[in-house]
């Protein structure tokens, strides 16, 4: 897996009316929920059931409305367009994440180093990040090497990880 398309922010009012798109879909790491924006990613997570990823999507953007496509597949070879929503800051956070290339690791404070933040920020920054996977927030660790937390589980991080050929401790 490679890093994200491109990566616009997507204002709240963006939507405004628009019916956003939403599949699930099985991967060697997981069912997914992914919703889209005509062609570009709002939203993908790991979960058991849609309607547990959909509830961060309806507080996200109130306005709009979701509708299953079960024909709609994502294409995890090419990385698709992403429209996330969040703070000038999450966005900065988020595109250092995607500079990180496959089986590459840092930790929150070299971020914080690297973004001239604190590793708290950083941390909330990468909790909030609503694109699993093609923002690659599960290769941020602890300083000593730990796992750390994963919004999505540290079972998926674990899973995630060992596909790139990375170990933790």
């Amino acid at each position: 897996m490679s890093g994200a398309g491109e990566i616009t922010c997507l204002p709240v009012a963006a939507l405004s009316g628009a019916t956003l798109q939403y599949n699930l879909q099985a991967t060697p790491h997981g069912q997914i929920c992914f919703v889209q924006h005509k062609q570009a990613l709002v939203f993908l997570g790991f979960t058991a059931r849609a309607a547990d990823a959909l509830e961060p999507i309806g507080r996200l953007w109130p306005i709009g409305k979701c509708a299953r496509q079960d024909d709609l597949v994502l294409d995890f070879a090419t990385p698709p367009p992403l429209h996330l929503h969040g703070t000038p800051y999450q966005h900065q956070v988020w595109r250092a994440l995607c500079r990180l290339k496959e089986g590459q690791i840092t930790s929150y404070g070299a971020l914080a180093l690297q973004l001239g933040s604190g590793a708290r920020a950083i941390g909330g920054a990468v909790g909030a990040n609503p694109i699993a996977w093609f923002v690659p927030c599960h290769r941020v660790l602890q300083k000593s090497g730990a796992l750390g937390g994963y919004r999505w589980g540290l079972a998926v991080k674990r899973r995630l990880l060992s596909a790139e050929n990375i170990t933790t401790q």
